[in-house]
């Protein structure tokens, strides 16, 4: 995906976040860093997201 894409889909959808890795190619998914990376960020969503949900009631 052009990265002007992914910018404008990450602007556009709610709670929209893009992170860049520079130097990382198509089979990046495939390593266990960018996996670490995943499940931090997925994580780090999820609780706030709860918290939000928990503050917004």
């Amino acid at each position: 995906m052009p990265v002007d894409y992914a910018r404008h889909l990450a602007e556009n959808l709610p709670s929209g976040d893009l992170t860049l890795m520079p130097d990382a190619g198509h089979l990046y998914p495939l390593s266990g860093e960018f996996q670490d990376q995943l499940f931090e960020r997925l994580a780090d969503y999820l609780i706030n997201d709860k918290e939000r949900r928990n503050t917004a009631t």
